[in-house]
């Protein structure tokens, strides 16, 4: 098996509700209030922990700030 095989069978990066929030300046109460109400979309449970996976966390990062480039555009 090369290197590159190796790599697609490595597990996706994943961060935890306390390193999002962290992330996120938010209080980890904060982030469990917007998990309740789906506000990010992605997280998922491992037993007792939530997690998301890096490309999920990516992905709504990004929407986030073409929303706001969007917004600041049209006022």
């Amino acid at each position: 098996m090369n290197q590159d095989e190796n790599k697609n069978n490595l597990p996706e990066a994943t961060f935890t509700t306390n390193e999002v929030a962290t992330m996120l300046h938010i209080s980890d109460a904060t982030l469990l209030r917007w998990l309740k109400v789906e506000k990010i979309p992605g997280f998922f449970r491992v037993g007792r922990r939530w997690l998301i996976r890096k490309s999920d966390y990516e992905a709504y990062i990004g929407k986030q700030v073409s929303g706001e480039i969007t917004q600041k555009q049209n006022e």
